[in-house]
């Protein structure tokens, strides 16, 4: 075979890739609202950890704990985890006594949703769309709300409006919006990370500014988090 016959072939291959990659980029673009927010608004920072870094992202999502501190906490909940409860009965509760109400570290929640769960608006999507509904009418007892939630059937989340003094008309409201293909948007992340990441629940993400997690899984013993967040310390010279 000769050289012009290889040139050709090479080329045409590398047309073909071109092409090929580029109607993977558009299907993406056009299904990943992650992707194409964050390219509209020419945030190429959010992207570059997000898709090549894998960081999961906490820009837009409430949190406890000190403004100005690097250490961040992400706690991954699962509602349908009796592991993911225990977790956060023992643990959260510590470890906000120890970092969070101290101001030494941003406890941020995210949650374990399938896209089948996303699709359909069953299951774990409506135990963190009750959580968003909350923190959107202002309640502030986040980790009690959490608590109660793992104790609450799917058929009784409107009751707790009850308990934690919100407007149940409200409260009703905006379940259903959320339910009516109009999520919020950090739900949908969420439910993003679990696909591509396969992000699980319970987990616990330990790093700095988001990034640079050290992850443990399941429901690890208070002196290996604290461990592991020493040494996030350390390295920031604190």
């Amino acid at each position: 075979m000769n050289k012009k016959v290889i040139t050709g072939v090479i080329v045409l291959l590398i047309l073909a890739s071109i092409i090929y990659y580029g109607i993977v980029l558009v299907l993406e673009y056009n299904s990943n609202l992650v992707l194409k927010e964050s390219y509209e608004n020419k945030d190429f920072n959010k992207m570059y950890n997000f898709f090549v870094l894998n960081n999961p992202l906490i820009s837009d999502r409430t949190y406890l704990g000190g403004k100005s501190s690097p250490v961040t906490l992400m706690v991954v909940v699962d509602f349908e985890s009796d592991t993911s409860k225990k977790f956060y009965y023992e643990k959260i509760p510590r470890i906000k006594e120890l970092y969070i109400d101290s101001g030494q570290a941003k406890l941020y929640h995210k949650y374990y949703i399938t896209p089948e769960e996303f699709d359909t608006k069953k299951g774990r999507f409506i135990y963190a769309s009750a959580v968003q509904c909350y923190l959107g009418l202002g309640g502030e007892e986040i980790v009690e709300f959490h608590k109660t939630l793992f104790e609450t059937a799917e058929k009784d989340i409107l009751a707790l409006t009850n308990s934690f003094v919100i407007s149940r008309e409200d409260f009703e409201e905006c379940m259903n919006k959320n339910i009516n293909n109009n999520p919020y948007k950090v739900i949908y992340e969420d439910m993003l990370e679990t696909k591509m990441f396969k992000i699980q629940g319970p987990s616990i993400h330990i790093g700095i500014d988001g990034r640079d997690n050290t992850v443990l899984f399941g429901n690890p013993s208070i002196s290996l988090i604290n461990r592991s967040i020493r040494q996030k310390q350390i390295r920031l010279g604190i």
